[in-house]
């Protein structure tokens, strides 16, 4: 698996978070971790601050932010079986 597919598999990312603390925690370096995993050295510092925080649990991904759905499921559901009974109507 390359970087670019494991940064889009949530399980794979976890897993890079973990090797970058766990290598951390060894003595090695916050740069040295960040070039072998390809990411900044900023971003390693935030694993490690997180994993201070909360242990392996804080290194989990979160659920995305942003904003709700307007419709449930449910009712977008309805809404296209009304949009499909609506084109099946003649037009004038």
């Amino acid at each position: 698996m390359s970087r670019h597919e494991a940064r889009r598999d949530p399980v794979a990312l976890e897993e890079i978070r973990r090797r970058a603390v766990k290598a951390c925690g060894s003595g090695q370096s916050v740069k040295s971790v960040a070039a072998a995993l390809g990411v900044r050295p900023g971003t390693v510092s935030d694993w490690r601050t997180l994993w201070r925080r909360g242990g392996m649990r804080a290194l989990r991904r979160k659920r995305a932010k942003g904003r709700p759905r307007k419709l449930d499921c449910t009712r977008y559901g309805a809404r296209i079986l009304c949009i499909g009974e609506l084109t099946k109507r003649p037009i004038r």
